[in-house]
């Protein structure tokens, strides 16, 4: 019975490891297609003077729409802050610069083309190289989060029995 409680612990550690990977996972997809969807942006305000939300229309990313942030920015908010603040909050807390993505928000739509493409290349300039790091450090530690889950369920299962 105790080795059953304990492969049990075991698995438990495994599975929540493996949890914590995912979620570091998701992270990593959800600021990839942020950068997609800014270069997006800055494509369609140059050179075909979009407007946004036809822009955000165009746009999709299978993981940004897992998360609810395509159907957030497509929701018929009156402004584009209101529907980027709406979508920012359906993004993982593990994006990379997550405070700077949803800062520009106020900005979206309340300035000229050449302004806000300026901006949207300033971000994408700075995210590019922190999720070019995400992805690297997912690359390197995920197959470890269910490993070191495996041998905290272990420790557990040594301290209870």
């Amino acid at each position: 019975m105790k080795l059953f409680a304990c492969a049990v612990i075991v698995a438990a550690g495994w599975l929540l490891g493996g949890m914590a990977a995912e979620s570091k996972r998701a992270a990593y997809y959800q600021a990839r297609g942020i950068l997609r969807l800014l270069a997006a942006l800055r494509a369609g305000i140059d050179y075909a003077r979009t407007d946004l939300f036809s822009a955000f229309a165009r746009f999709s990313d299978k993981h940004l729409e897992e998360c609810g942030f395509i159907s957030a920015l497509n929701s018929g908010a009156v402004s584009a802050e209101k529907a980027w603040n709406a979508a920012c909050d359906t993004l993982s807390p593990n994006v990379p610069m997550l405070a700077e993505i949803r800062s520009i928000g106020p900005m979206l739509g309340m300035s000229d083309a050449q302004t806000q493409t300026e901006l949207i290349s300033k971000l994408a300039l700075r995210l590019e190289p922190r999720v070019e790091e995400s992805g690297r450090e997912l690359r390197a530690k995920a197959s470890n989060y269910r490993i070191l889950g495996a041998l905290m369920g272990c420790m557990a299962a040594i301290i209870i029995y």
